[in-house]
């Protein structure tokens, strides 16, 4: 019987601690806000001393450096609104995001753009699916205008539900 209960203890201690170690790893694989406003200000900073076709590369590279953990930084022409840089949606490239709307209707890249004119850079929300075939969820992107340029980068995260 002793023995019985010490296996039925070893096994909820060994269930414990590989829960504790799954939320650990998950919430270090996840992005937050200030990394998403440190690698858009470096990719605007690529930008700037490399020029736009150099930085293009490393931004639309899933293994480069603006890719990391669940996020990555994206770019696309604030007059035009072309999708210049995403390292994940190709088929988007090229293409006009103006009229690109979140399951909510609210037009994502035309808000990028007033609040880059408004503020120089800055958070939006809205609601977006990580993957297909799940529920949207709330995102929020970061997004800065690059000096000189009418390129404007960002990168975001989604915000997790609160845990009942």
């Amino acid at each position: 019987m002793k023995r019985q209960h010490a296996i039925v203890i070893c096994i909820l201690a060994g269930v414990i601690l590989f829960s504790i170690v799954s939320i650990c790893w998950s919430e270090s694989n996840q992005a937050t806000k200030q990394e998403c406003v440190a690698k858009t200000k470096e990719a605007a900073q690529v930008i700037q001393r490399e020029g736009i076709e150099a930085a293009l590369k490393q931004i639309n590279d899933r293994q480069g450096p603006f890719v990391w953990k669940d996020t990555y930084v994206f770019s696309f022409e604030s007059d035009t609104y072309e999708m210049t840089g995403h390292p994940f949606a190709g088929r988007m490239l090229g293409m006009s995001m103006k009229n690109y709307m979140d399951d909510n209707g609210k037009p994502v890249f035309q808000e990028f753009v007033k609040m880059v004119n408004a503020k120089g850079s800055g958070w939006v929300d809205y609601m977006h699916v990580r993957r297909p075939g799940e529920k949207p969820m709330k995102k929020v992107s970061f997004v800065m205008k690059v000096p000189d340029t009418n390129v404007i980068v960002g990168a975001g995260i989604y915000e997790q539900p609160a845990q009942q």
